[in-house]
């Protein structure tokens, strides 16, 4: 029905980009990673055909950062195993490459470890959680694959839990002085934002031999 109706090659996409690239795809790839045995080879093709159709940047740098950027990965690689397209799968994975450089201005990871988003605000408790969590999402997903990152930038993300995240949480609660807008979200504490940093370093635990490498790993 959504298909039929909603998401596919012939609707033109209307506000909000988001939904269009990241939001809806995600949902599909949950459901049809979850239903992959029953859905029928015709209906996984349109799955990723509509997301190709919304989000056409297999040859190119979509231009997303932080956790859009990870949220891009993650679809494009777990929808094209659904759909059986090495393509998209390669594209995912290719993505990454963008996600571990540090930056000295702008959004995304410093080299002290801090994150900044929407240009100005320290925001390692919201929108850094959301990175880290979907960038150790992907790092599993391709763990001990051929599609597994192998540039020695990936190194950095060893930095940010030791230097970034380390000093900002207490007693398993992440501090709300980094957490921006989302101290002002009913669902989110400092609390959960600590528990999902701790859930992302234990996954980051049983993979970091397929993650580069350094002295502290």
């Amino acid at each position: 029905w959504l298909l039929d109706k909603y998401y596919n090659e012939k609707v033109t996409s209307y506000d909000n980009w988001y939904d269009w690239q990241i939001g809806i795809p995600t949902q599909l790839a949950d459901v049809s990673t979850c239903m992959y045995e029953v859905f029928p080879d015709k209906l996984k093709k349109r799955i990723a055909d509509s997301y190709l159709h919304f989000s056409p940047y297999v040859d190119g740098n979509p231009g997303a950062a932080g956790a859009n950027l990870l949220w891009l990965c993650g679809n494009s690689i777990r929808i094209g195993c659904v759909a059986g397209d090495e393509k998209l799968v390669r594209y995912g994975a290719r993505l990454l490459q963008y996600a571990f450089p540090t930056v000295t201005e702008g959004d995304g990871f410093y080299e002290d470890g801090s994150f900044i988003q929407h240009t100005y605000s320290p925001y390692s408790g919201g929108y850094g959680v959301s990175m880290m969590s979907s960038l150790m999402s992907v790092l599993y997903m391709v763990s001990g694959t051929a599609f597994q990152p192998t540039y020695p930038e990936v190194n950095n993300i060893y930095n940010w839990f030791y230097e970034g995240y380390e000093p900002i949480i207490y007693k398993g609660s992440l501090m709300n002085m980094v957490r921006g807008r989302e101290i002002a979200r009913s669902y989110s504490t400092e609390a959960t934002a600590g528990k999902t940093m701790l859930s992302t370093a234990l996954t980051l635990a049983t993979i970091s031999e397929n993650v580069g490498r350094t002295e502290d790993a």
